[in-house]
């Protein structure tokens, strides 16, 4: 467990400075938690009470100040310092809090604890003794001070006298304050809920709606009563996320707690605030310690029965499981997580889709916002289900080594451009029974060493009963009716997201240089050449390689550049300078802009246009539907899933153009001459030896904005598998190619953009019959549905194939077969 331990007290022995020096430099709480201690060894000290009673005072406690100063007999010829303060403070205000003036806030409090936790009940008659037993008092920094009369008149403070405002606000939680997650906090030994809220606060505002469960264990009770007097609210200890644990027995509750949900993760971090609170947070350490022991003792048995279980299935098991025309429905358990813009919704139409089929399916996903899942959770989904076939989404099994057997059909279908998905340690890790859908298979096994014979070349889809283009009620578009809407939290302005990104290479001096030295030419592209920006990405990577000293950059750095730097960046401004093209209209024209998704609030050129964070389903079809103009606005290419499921409920896109989307005809001519004469990658060829490769090749090098070499050529190596993948699936990737319509629709310029807005704007009928035409492509080729037929079928026949002959064996697409 990482712990934290803020103990607040400042008392202790061993002080190197003397009381009197600790008075100068202000530090009165610790002249009053030492000087009280040694007041019970010299009571009668006038020294000592009047240093005291002057650090009270600078307090603000002068009710203590006066008791204390009364110890001296009244008497100026003998301590004249002391008859002086007497007289000065005589009239001043004690600092004491009257419990009468906190008994309303009280009643609220505690009727409010009662309802959400009806076991604290039972404290009820401690929680109203306290007035009796305690006084408050409140010293001039805003401290609350807790203490306690003794029947000789004597005042201890419960625990010591501490300026908790300054510990709490200066204390460093041992969470990575960087970090999207973090695991559940304890907080043990508070002082008026003052840490307990630092960490509420600390971790109210994480990744996504993730925010970590916090446990409370005070085993004083009325430590925790007197929280309910001061408190002007207890809310947050009301909070879904918050476990109140209160009284002699909280540890024993917490674990007991624990123990009777399973799904929950033990406290990660554990603070404290007071000296007094040692013990308990030794004890908590210990018990959380040996619940933990047997917690992974009992994943550890699970594991072993799910790997037995699989390895006793017969040889031939898998393939009769999948053989076409089966009767019984297969097992799916599809692995996502709720913190995600969009993946636990693809997972959600995935799921829906295999259902609608006749099989089985079940998620595996965290309960709510404020729980990760333990390590023992997948491992126990998978022996309770016993599934026939695990998917999942930008994951692959072998993240989950101690969970997931290697002898069981898993399928990892990659949405997203992600570093440790595009890298060959990932694609030598997948075993045979490994599978994975994405845009470019042939490119992935080239490039990355993805088993080629188990890659499934497949576009983005969507659930078009989710996104129905049935018409919304009036009430559901009102609130989002508008001219243009845009989603997406691509919020970052480019120059903070650079800051940023750059922290990855921080140590790495080359590295720095290269990604400086992108940043600057990406954002100059997008300035002069808006038309052919997200080409420059690619094309002029070298010659900033070249410009930086970077030209042999190891692979391994060299990838990471590319997925975690300029792809992700190129898209973001590629994005954000359409925005602006839209928003100098909108401002020009008084036309309205709608952002939704995260961030928008914050960004300095956009706040004005953001509207929150827009869920998944109905909220997203009704914004879709109330649109006028609905805008598609990605490097990836516009046949992703904002555009489809747009169009299948019934909305209009205006497309921001990219070259992708019209690079069919360049990839079959391409292809085409390759073919013709059998060329090589990276082989030197001459000019006029092969006109018709000459010519495909300078529309290449026109495409990706290259010069073309002055004597000889060669074909990139990467060249000849993203296109033949585009062929393979009949290019339903390219909008161009997908949609008749794209060339009324696409604009890639400020002037485009506004010649198109004008045009359609006022003109529903027009709009209605573009949208229209390009919803029934959507609904005729990138359903959940179709993937899911597809994907079995491509299974089962991999299934059914000796490995020697896997690779001539694979299902073909109707290019392939007709070549």
């Amino acid at each position: 467990m990482n712990q934290g331990q803020m103990t607040a007290s400042s008392s202790g022995a061993g002080v190197p400075l003397s009381l009197r020096a600790l008075q100068e430099r202000g530090d009165h709480y610790a002249v009053l938690n030492i000087g009280l201690q040694h007041l019970q060894r010299a009571p009668d000290d006038p020294s000592l009470i009047f240093l005291l009673g002057k650090s009270y005072v600078a307090l603000g406690l002068v009710g203590p100040a006066r008791d204390l100063l009364r110890r001296v007999p009244e008497n100026p010829n003998i301590e004249p310092e002391i008859h002086t303060l007497r007289g000065r403070i005589a009239r001043a205000p004690s600092g004491r809090v009257a419990w009468s003036a906190r008994q309303g806030r009280f009643e609220s409090n505690v009727a409010r604890l009662f309802a959400k936790y009806p076991e604290m009940r039972k404290h009820d008659t401690v929680f109203r003794g306290i007035p009796r037993q305690y006084e408050l008092y409140r010293s001039r920094d805003g401290n609350l001070h807790l203490a306690k009369r003794s029947p000789d008149g004597g005042r201890s403070w419960i625990p010591d006298l501490c300026d908790v405002k300054s510990v709490v606000a200066g204390a460093g939680l041992p969470h990575d304050p960087q970090s999207m997650f973090c695991g559940p906090y304890l907080v043990v030994g508070d002082r008026f809920g003052a840490m307990f809220n630092r960490v509420f606060e600390a971790t109210q505002k994480m990744f996504l709606t993730f925010c970590p469960r916090i446990y409370l264990a005070e085993e004083d009770v009325v430590s925790f009563g007197v929280s309910l007097y001061v408190s002007e609210s207890i809310d947050r200890l009301c909070h879904e996320r918050v476990v109140p644990l209160v009284g002699p027995d909280c540890l024993d509750r917490l674990v007991a707690y624990l123990e009777n949900h399973p799904k929950l993760v033990a406290p990660e971090f554990m603070v404290r605030l007071t000296a007094a609170a040692e013990t308990l947070y030794q004890r908590a350490e210990t018990a959380l310690a040996s619940w933990a022991a047997a917690h992974r003792q009992r994943g550890r048995q699970t594991a072993d029965e799910v790997r037995r279980h699989y390895e006793s299935l017969p040889s031939n098991h898998w393939k009769e499981r999948f053989r076409p025309g089966r009767k019984e429905p297969l097992r799916v358990l599809g692995l996502t997580s709720r913190f995600t813009t969009y993946l636990r919704y693809s997972m959600r139409d995935w799921g829906a889709a295999f259902e609608g089929r006749g099989h089985e399916f079940r998620v595996l996903m965290e309960n709510n916002d404020h729980d990760l899942l333990p390590s023992t959770s997948m491992a126990e989904a998978i022996a309770e289900f016993r599934p026939d076939l695990i998917v999942c989404i930008d994951h692959f099994r072998h993240e989950y080594t101690h969970s997931i057997p290697a002898n069981v059909p898993f399928v990892g279908w990659i949405q997203d451009a992600l570093s440790y998905l595009y890298r060959r340690e990932c694609g030598e890790a997948l075993g045979p029974l490994d599978y994975y859908v994405v845009r470019q298979p042939r490119f992935m096994a080239s490039r990355y060493h993805y088993p080629r014979s188990r890659g499934l070349g497949w576009p983005m889809v969507t659930n078009e009963r989710i996104f129905s283009a049935a018409p919304m009620a009036k009430r559901d578009l009102a609130p989002h009716r508008a001219d243009f809407s845009f989603v997406s939290s691509h919020s970052r302005p480019p120059e903070q997201a650079h800051a940023e990104r750059r922290a990855t290479f921080r140590d790495n001096p080359a590295a720095l240089r290269l990604v400086d030295r992108l940043f600057e030419v990406l954002m100059k592209a997008h300035q002069e050449n808006p038309n052919k920006a997200c080409a420059i990405a690619q094309c002029h990577y070298d010659a900033a390689k070249a410009e930086t000293g970077c030209a042999t950059i190891p692979p391994k750095a060299d990838d990471l550049i590319r997925t975690a730097y300029l792809y992700p960046m190129a898209e973001l401004i590629f994005r954000q300078r359409t925005l602006e093209w839209v928003a100098d209209y909108c401002a020009r024209t008084g036309r309205t802009l709608h952002l939704y998704g995260n961030g928008w609030e914050e960004h300095p050129r956009f706040r004005g246009y953001a509207r929150g964070y827009a869920s998944n389903g109905p909220q997203l079809r009704a914004i879709y539907q109330a649109s006028r103009i609905n805008l598609q606005i990605t490097t990836f290419g516009a046949v992703h899933q904002r555009l489809l499921d747009g169009l299948a409920a019934g909305g209009f896109f205006l497309i921001r153009r990219t070259p992708g989307d019209s690079v069919d005809g360049l990839a079959q001519r391409f292809l085409a001459a390759v073919r013709k004469y059998d060329a090589r990658p990276e082989t030197s060829y001459a000019y006029g030896g092969m006109p018709e490769l000459d010519e495909a090749m300078a529309a290449f090098w026109e495409y990706h904005q290259l010069s073309p070499p002055p004597e000889r050529y060669v074909i990139p190596e990467w060249a000849i598998p993203v296109f033949e993948d585009l062929e393979a699936t009949e290019f339903n990737q390219v909008a161009g190619a997908v949609f008749d319509q794209y060339p009324k629709v696409a604009f890639g310029t400020p002037a485009e953009f506004e010649r198109l807005a004008e045009s359609y704007l006022d003109d529903a009928d027009r709009r209605a019959a573009v949208t229209e035409a390009m919803r029934a492509v959507v609904l005729e080729k990138f359903t959940y549905a179709g993937l899911v037929d597809y994907l079995l079928s491509f299974i089962a026949h991999d299934l059914g194939q000796s490995r020697k002959t896997q690779e001539e064996r694979l299902p073909r697409s109707k290019a392939e077969s007709s070549k």
